[in-house]
C-alpha cells in the first residue's frame, strides 16, 4: 500500500518506505500519550497544531507522513494540515489538498506526532515533565563543616600555657593562632641541634623544625597572632644583631693587629733575604716563614650573623644562609599563598624539591654550578610559616592533589589550623 501511495503521488520509484517513515515512528507509541483511547476534542486539536510547531513541513517525505497522520481527523485534521504546510514557502494550497484527497490514515493516526514533537522539545501539556517549567526558586546552595575541636592546653609546654592564653585573651583571636606561631618559631631555633630518636635500637632521628599555618579570612587577626607567636624569636634575633655590631668591632682591632704583625715578619723576612742588607734580623729565614705561617693560621675570621628567620629570599640565597646557620632557618611569610604560587610555576621545580628535601631536616645538600660554584649545606634543616585565606587554599589544593603539584608539600604544615570563629 505504502509503495502503490509513491507511485500515486508521483514520487520517486527508488524512495522507500523507511525513507518516508524514520525509526518506524508509526510503530511507536509513547506510553504517556495522554490521546490513546481519546477522541479528539478541542484541547487535543489545540495540542497538535502546538506540537506540529515543533516539525518541519520542507521536506515532502515528512509532509506527507505528517498528513497521513492526520487524516484520521477528517475535516479538523485538513485544517491543521494546511496551516502548518503554510510555514513552507513551498506551500500550494492546491496541492496540498490534492495531495490530502489521496492520503490514507495509517493505524497510529495523529498520536505518532505528539511522539515526534517530543522528540524536538515539544512538552506534553498534561505529561509530569511539562511541571519543569513552574520549577520553585533555587535554595542557596550551603556546606556545614563539622565544628573543630576546641584547643585544649594540654598541647602546650607548660611553660608556654599562660604567654599564650594571655596573648590570645588580649587581641583577642583564637588561642591555636598564637600556639602554633610560637611553637613553630621555638622549633626552628632548636632545628638541627638534637633530635628525638623514636626507636631504641634504630637509628632513626626526627629534628623539631616544624612548618605551619593559619588559615582565617580577612581581619581575623592572622598577623597580630602571628607577631606575639614570634615575639621569643625577635628576642632572639636583636640578641644576635647586638653581638654582631660588637664582634664586628672587635673583629676590625683584631684584624690591625694582625695586619701589622704579619706585615712585620714578612719585611724581617725580605731583610734577611738580603746578601747585602747591613742590619741581619735575629732570626733566620726559616724561623721567620714558620712564624709567618703560624700567625696565619691564627687569621682573626669575620664575625657571622646569626640568622633565625627570613622573610623573602631566594633558594640559593637560603642555602648560603642555611651553610652560614647549621642549625636551621625559618622562611616566614605573611601570606602562604606567595611562597607556594612561587613555588608551582614552570621552571621552580628545584626550588619546590630543595624546601620539599629541608622538611626533614636531618641530612646534607650539595649544589654545583658553573657560575655560582658548589655549596655544601651541612644541616638542610627549613621551617616555615604563615598566614593564608581559606578561598586562596581551596583553589591551591584543587590544583595540588592533581599531577605533579601531589608531592607531599602541603602535608609537611602538620601545624596548619582552621579553628572556629570567636
Amino acid at each position: 500500500s505504502v509503495n502503490k501511495l509513491i507511485v500515486g503521488l508521483g514520487l520517486d520509484n527508488n524512495v522507500s518506505h523507511r525513507d518516508i517513515f524514520p525509526n518506524n515512528t508509526f510503530n511507536t507509541i509513547d506510553k504517556e500519550d495522554f490521546t490513546i483511547g481519546l477522541p479528539p476534542t478541542e484541547e487535543t486539536i489545540a495540542d497538535l497544531k502546538s506540537a506540529l510547531e515543533y516539525l518541519s513541513c520542507e521536506e515532502r517525505p515528512d509532509w506527507i507522513r505528517q498528513g497521513m497522520h492526520l487524516k484520521s481527523l477528517g475535516d479538523a485534521g485538513l485544517e491543521l494540515f494546511l496551516s502548518w504546510s503554510s510555514k513552507s514557502a513551498k506551500f500550494d494550497r492546491a496541492d496540498a489538498i490534492h495531495t490530502w484527497q489521496g492520503l490514507q490514515a495509517n493505524r497510529t493516526d495523529y498520536k505518532a506526532i505528539f511522539n515526534e514533537a517530543k522528540a524536538n522539545g515539544w512538552i506534553n501539556p498534561l505529561s509530569s515533565n511539562s511541571a519543569s517549567f513552574e520549577l520553585p526558586d533555587p535554595l542557596p546552595i550551603t556546606s556545614n563543616f563539622a565544628p573543630v575541636m576546641p584547643f585544649s592546653a594540654d598541647l602546650l609546654p607548660t611553660v608556654l600555657r599562660e604567654f599564650v592564653y594571655d596573648e590570645a585573651d588580649r587581641m583577642p583571636a583564637p588561642v591555636s593562632f598564637v600556639a602554633v606561631s610560637v611553637l613553630v618559631a621555638l622549633g626552628s631555633v632548636i632545628g638541627a641541634s638534637c633530635g628525638i630518636k623514636p626507636k631504641q635500637k634504630d637509628d632513626w632521628l626526627i629534628v623539631p623544625n616544624l612548618w605551619g599555618g593559619i588559615v582565617a579570612p580577612p581581619t581575623s587577626k592572622k598577623s597580630p597572632a602571628i607577631d606575639s607567636g614570634m615575639r621569643p624569636l625577635n628576642f632572639l634575633i636583636n640578641k644576635a644583631r647586638e653581638s654582631y655590631e660588637s664582634d664586628s668591632k672587635n673583629y676590625e682591632k683584631d684584624k690591625m693587629l694582625y695586619e701589622s704583625k704579619v706585615d712585620g715578619l714578612e719585611a724581617d723576612l725580605k731583610s734577611a733575604s738580603k746578601t747585602s742588607s747591613k742590619s741581619k734580623p735575629q732570626k733566620t729565614r726559616e724561623e721567620l716563614a714558620e712564624l709567618i705561617c703560624k700567625e696565619k693560621e691564627n687569621e682573626p675570621m669575620p664575625p657571622c650573623l646569626r640568622r633565625y628567620k627570613t622573610n623573602d629570599c631566594t633558594v640559593p640565597k637560603l642555602g648560603e644562609l642555611e651553610c652560614a646557620n647549621p642549625n636551621g632557618i625559618l622562611v616566614l611569610r605573611d601570606e602562604l599563598i606567595g611562597l607556594l604560587a612561587g613555588l608551582d610555576k614552570e621552571g621552580k621545580e628545584e626550588d619546590r624539591a630543595f624546601y620539599l628535601e629541608g622538611f626533614n631536616g636531618t641530612g646534607s645538600y650539595d649544589t654545583d654550578r658553573i657560575m655560582r660554584g658548589s655549596l655544601f649545606i651541612k644541616n638542610h634543616c627549613l621551617s616555615v610559616f604563615g598566614g593564608i585565606q581559606p578561598d586562596k587554599l581551596i583553589a591551591y589544593l584543587e590544583q595540588a592533589y592533581s599531577g605533579l603539584g601531589n608531592d607531599g608539600l602541603l602535608q609537611r604544615f602538620q601545624m596548619l589550623v582552621y579553628p572556629d570563629p570567636i
